[in-house]
């Protein structure tokens, strides 16, 4: 198999609460925390890091002989492949990702007219240092419910079903300070009309292999061209429902929507080459 890093400043109200974060950088903050790992991985023990946010030795307790103070080094060089979740319009966080080397994932419940703005941020990071400007390190989540019959696939996305208790459980998180934007239609709308409703309607891909397909596709030409379409899990409320979807995902849709790229990642190629 193979391991990816996730890393991320911590976005979530109760995440920032709990590590006491309402006041400082939180992008700094985690920029300081990857550096310090670099450091420990290809640097020797005892260390002895300090920074703005973390201190970080083993000099009093290091015993070589034993291997105590010392962490062990990664597997994976330079080091795992690093993704980053991208949250807020116009993310600044994409592009010093995308500087860094590290693959940005646009967030599944973000609305994709805020997903759009993504892409021109991760490849402004990308010209920054000089590398091609290929959009396809850029990775997309989404939640996916793939179904042998529409009506059981709308069905099983809606309100009182696993996708609807997901959603409804987010608005309520990311609500109540501030980002119930993420959730709306369109930009600046007002937010009593932000409903659950309206955003299974218009975040949850949901549907037939055909209509996946075609709602993937729709996607795609809103958003712009990128590499990787995460699938995200929701819990299985009904196994069997849940394990349909992910083969009728792998086995048909994937590769429909492989094969209606095709040619335009061919054309992005000669267009990277020259």
């Amino acid at each position: 198999g193979r391991f990816i890093w996730g890393i991320g400043p911590g976005g979530l109200p109760s995440d920032v609460e709990v590590f006491g974060n309402w006041d400082i950088d939180r992008n700094k903050k985690m920029v300081e925390a990857f550096d310090q790992i670099m450091e420990i991985w290809w640097g020797e023990a005892p260390y002895n890091l300090k920074g703005e946010f973390y201190e970080v030795s083993t000099k009093q307790t290091l015993t070589p002989e034993i291997g105590q103070g010392i962490a062990p080094k990664p597997l994976q060089n330079p080091h795992p492949p690093v993704v980053i979740t991208a949250l807020t319009p116009h993310s600044h966080g994409i592009t010093m990702a995308s500087e860094r080397g590290w693959q940005p994932i646009s967030c599944q419940y973000v609305q994709s007219h805020w997903v759009a703005t993504h892409l021109p941020k991760y490849l402004e990071g990308l010209a920054n240092v000089g590398k091609r400007e290929d959009p396809r390190g850029w990775r997309v989540a989404k939640c996916i419910f793939v179904a042998d019959d529409e009506n059981i696939a709308k069905r099983y996305a809606k309100t009182n079903r696993p996708y609807g208790f997901y959603f409804s459980n987010l608005m309520r998180k990311l609500g109540g300070k501030g980002r119930i934007g993420l959730f709306a239609a369109y930009p600046n709308q007002p937010e009593n009309l932000i409903t659950l409703e309206q955003s299974l309607d218009t975040q949850v891909i949901a549907g037939t292999v055909n209509s996946v397909t075609d709602q993937i596709l729709a996607l795609r030409e809103e958003i712009g061209s990128f590499g990787t379409l995460v699938y995200t899990g929701i819990d299985w409320a009904d196994k069997k429902l849940g394990t349909r979807s992910m083969e009728l995902m792998a086995d048909k849709v994937m590769p429909m929507v492989n094969s209606a790229l095709a040619s335009e990642d061919r054309e992005l190629d000669a267009k990277l080459a020259v």
